[in-house]
């Protein structure tokens, strides 16, 4: 299940409860609690929930999540996120969070995904069927979500790319405040991985199609106690239009292994898939170290470690 800690709910910004409480005057539940918040949305776990609009729990005990969206770019999105989830449903072998209800704004009433987010000590644990069913699940979950292009009518409304403009911000951050503080092997190879990410993301982009666009360990769930296992995918709020590629980046950091098993079971994988996913970690990482030099917020251990392989994959 997801990790709950009593603790009240967040003191910044709109009170996900008093949301619920305006959009679903009829809700009622025994008990809230709240998983570590990030930094797009305030999310609460609600127990013991009764009067659900449009309830499509299989069983009533089962947890709602209520989620309010609060900052820019995600604000005002919610029935997109419901309309896609709930074509990706259809069809993803993985428990995504369905929307069973919205306030047709920035709050939605969700399926709760249970499960441990699906670290390498996780993956570690699992014993070869358990791998094979994890990684099966997600990469079935990624050919349904890849599978809708710009054209299909039940992502209308999902944007363009948000790379451009990410990729310009990170160059403004690595200029002024990134490349004065490194050696000139790391600059180069900063410099390199830059120009690459621009070639592949930029000038010369592969076919839109959808991708989650966020695809760390914390949004990957692993529940060991359903019968076999099941993977959830959570937190599709970066979805966007751009490389399936991005979608594949990082789970060479959960595990090699894991990647390689995804790969090979994606039936939407093309040949270039591969060199162009780690060009965008190698990218990642920049953008992580920068994120820690300007910021703060990624540890300075995460962002060096992460760092430091990215200069050993561009030396190959």
């Amino acid at each position: 299940m997801v990790r709950l800690t009593r603790v009240t709910a967040p003191a910044a910004g709109p009170d996900v409860l008093g949301a619920v409480r305006s959009a679903f005057p009829g809700l009622a539940w025994d008990r809230a609690d709240f998983p570590d918040q990030g930094l797009d949305h305030h999310v609460a776990v609600l127990l013991g929930v009764s009067d659900m609009p449009g309830d499509g729990r299989s069983d009533d005990s089962e947890p709602i999540v209520a989620r309010l969206a609060t900052a820019t770019g995600v604000v005002g999105r919610a029935d997109v996120e419901a309309r896609v989830l709930g074509a990706v449903d259809g069809t993803a072998p993985a428990l995504v969070p369905v929307a069973f209800a919205t306030d047709g704004d920035s709050l939605t009433l969700a399926r709760h995904v249970p499960g441990v987010p699906l670290s390498d000590d996780v993956w570690a644990s699992l014993d070869d069927g358990r791998r094979s069913r994890a990684a099966a699940h997600l990469a079935g979950t990624l050919d349904a979500v890849h599978g809708l292009g710009a054209d299909d009518p039940s992502i209308a409304g999902v944007g363009p790319s948000w790379f451009p403009v990410k990729h310009s911000k990170l160059t403004a951050a690595v200029d002024k405040h990134l490349l004065p503080v490194l050696d000139r092997r790391e600059a180069e190879g900063v410099r390199t991985i830059m120009a690459q990410a621009e070639d592949v993301f930029i000038r010369e982009p592969a076919t839109p199609h959808l991708i989650h666009g966020d695809l760390h360990e914390t949004h990957l769930r692993w529940d060991g106690r359903a019968d076999g296992g099941k993977l959830g995918v959570i937190d599709f709020s970066d979805m966007t239009l751009a490389d399936p590629a991005i979608d594949v980046a990082h789970l060479a950091g959960i595990s090699p292994e894991l990647h390689a098993r995804v790969v090979a079971d994606l039936a939407s994988a093309d040949r270039d898939l591969e060199r162009r996913a780690a060009v965008y970690s190698r990218w990642d990482a920049v953008f992580l170290l920068a994120d820690h030099v300007v910021t703060g917020r990624t540890p300075e251990t995460t962002a060096r470690a992460l760092f430091g392989r990215a200069l050993e994959s561009l030396r190959g």
